[in-house]
């Protein structure tokens, strides 16, 4: 009946246009068909969000999507809002608006309680502060509703924000385990021998790893992970005292090796040099079972080879008073070696073992007049002679 007026209207506005007629507005049609237009929303609303609410309280909350609700439910208030200025209060938009401003309420704790940081130990913390056992698998917003959980929203804001620092902790740690079992420690071959090639980086890693479980064991919230604290520290702590005596050994390996394999070294002192030769092929079976550690912790951690380091260390310790006659029956084989500190003959000898090349830089110490070693692989040696102008 409605249209069946509104085109009597539209008929007669048009007599009144072709006459010049001021055309009528008809204010009761509008309003009428501005009150129906307004009750049709209204209950199309009320509809919608009966079966909207009824799927969201039955679905696995797992599976409720919150953003979801957050749109369709600012959706449902704008419409019934407009709905309102038409009709005014009205017991109907007056239900449905309070039922849609109790789901606004709920949403940022449903949010919350949608965090991936919520472990099954926060959700025994919950329901000890709701008074109801919550299993996540089993939970729906008809169940949180039921259980007046939105009624102790702000323990459970703490609750989600407490996990949510949990979970940076546990990123942290799982950071120190990949810094610590993803990487190898580098090694390089010197003398013949794998050698660790950059102690600087292993000593980083170290300080880093120390102050990330500092920053841990400050937190409020390391409790939970206490005993994987521990663990760490150790493994650490381990690690920095490897590394210590790792060094300590490869640094004097590597300053006596040249000289006390020297054949006129072999030559003066054969006992010295036949025992220097087992502490070589101790430390070299050291280092290359520290070479075939897949992982920092795996190479640091290994307590029977740092003990056998360690063994080894206390050996060179006593090989190194051999240095000196080393070094002067080397230098009596070579007598303008004379010119050059031990420090330095110990880093040409060093440098130099099985790459002759390395010893150009240190020639003008022992020949003043030396301009350049030319080398050609197949070749004699070749001498060049330093001119003053």
């Amino acid at each position: 009946m409605l249209q069946q007026c509104r085109g009597r209207a539209e008929r007669y506005n048009g007599y009144e246009r072709s006459y010049g007629f001021p055309l009528s507005e008809y204010e009761q049609l509008q309003a009428a068909e501005e009150t129906l237009t307004a009750l049709k929303t209204l209950w199309s609303c009320v509809e919608a969000w009966d079966r909207m609410y009824d799927e969201w309280s039955n679905v696995n909350f797992e599976q409720l999507d919150v953003d979801d609700c957050q749109e369709k439910t600012d959706d449902i208030g704008r419409r019934v809002g407009r709905s309102e200025s038409v009709l005014g209060g009205n017991p109907v938009s007056g239900d449905l608006s309070s039922r849609v401003s109790s789901m606004l309420s709920y949403l940022p704790c449903l949010k919350d309680l949608k965090a991936k940081s919520l472990k099954e130990r926060h959700w025994k913390m919950i329901s000890d502060v709701v008074g109801s056992d919550i299993k996540v698998h089993k939970v729906t917003l008809g169940f949180l509703e039921q259980n007046n959980v939105f009624n102790f929203a702000p323990n459970v804001v703490r609750i989600v924000r407490t996990a949510e620092m949990e979970e940076q902790l546990d990123g942290l740690i799982d950071n120190l385990r990949q810094s610590w079992s993803e990487r190898k420690l580098p090694m390089a071959v010197r003398h013949g021998v794998p050698t660790v090639e950059d102690f600087g980086t292993v000593h980083h890693t170290i300080r880093d790893s120390l102050r990330t479980l500092r920053q841990l064991g400050s937190s409020q919230y390391s409790t939970e992970m206490r005993d994987q604290l521990l663990t760490w520290y150790g493994t650490v702590c381990d690690a920095r005292r490897s590394v210590d005596v790792i060094k300590r050994a490869q640094t004097s390996w590597l300053e006596q090796d040249a000289p006390l394999t020297s054949m006129l070294f072999e030559d003066d002192n054969p006992m010295m040099a036949s025992c220097f030769r087992n502490v070589r092929e101790r430390i070299s079976r050291d280092f290359r079972n520290l070479d075939k550690a897949k992982s920092l912790v795996e190479a640091l951690g290994d307590q029977v080879l740092l003990r056998s380091f360690e063994d080894t260390l206390l050996m060179l310790e006593e090989t190194a008073v051999c240095v000196p006659s080393a070094l002067t029956a080397i230098r009596t084989g070579s007598p303008r070696l004379f010119f050059m500190a031990d420090d330095d003959l110990l880093k040409m000898l060093n440098e130099s073992y099985q790459d002759i090349w390395a010893m150009e830089r240190y020639m003008p110490s022992v020949y003043p007049w030396f301009a350049g070693l030319i080398l050609v692989e197949g070749t004699e040696t070749k001498v060049t002679k330093r001119v003053y102008v």
